[in-house]
């Protein structure tokens, strides 16, 4: 399981028990967990938006360098970059024509433009169609 999964899964546990406790109905739970989750996932996806990947540089040189103890290290440049992503996704949903609002996404005609994170994953692990837009 990767990193979502695992949160997904642990959110959504925390979550039922507490609609159990709280004496909630089935349709109360279901919302209260997808909300919860919903949360989560906007939390992960913000700290992931601001992670840092570092990177090697291409334009500097990796060098040489003698240690105290007179061993050689290799010393790499690295840089920090962060991920930038422009991409925009078509989410189809299963019902034909369907409008409305599913995860806080609006539907128009079966169809919603998405931008990469939690939501977008939230539909591919629901099975929805989803295609790339080429900007």
């Amino acid at each position: 399981m990767d990193e979502r999964a695992d949160l997904i899964s642990k959110v959504t546990d925390e979550a039922t028990k507490k609609a159990k406790s709280d004496k909630l109905n089935a349709a109360q739970t279901k919302l209260y967990v997808d909300e919860e989750v919903k949360k989560a996932l906007a939390e992960y996806d913000e700290k992931m938006e601001k992670t840092v990947i570092p990177t090697t540089s291409e334009n500097k040189e990796d060098k040489t360098i003698e240690t105290k103890n007179g061993e050689e290290k290799k010393e790499t440049n690295l840089t920090e970059t962060k991920k930038v992503t422009n991409k925009k996704y078509i989410v189809h949903t299963p019902v034909k024509n369907f409008n409305g609002e599913v995860a806080g996404v609006q539907f128009a005609y079966g169809k919603a433009e998405v931008k990469p994170g939690w939501v977008l994953s939230w539909f591919k692990e629901r099975g929805y169609k989803v295609e790339e837009v080429s900007e």
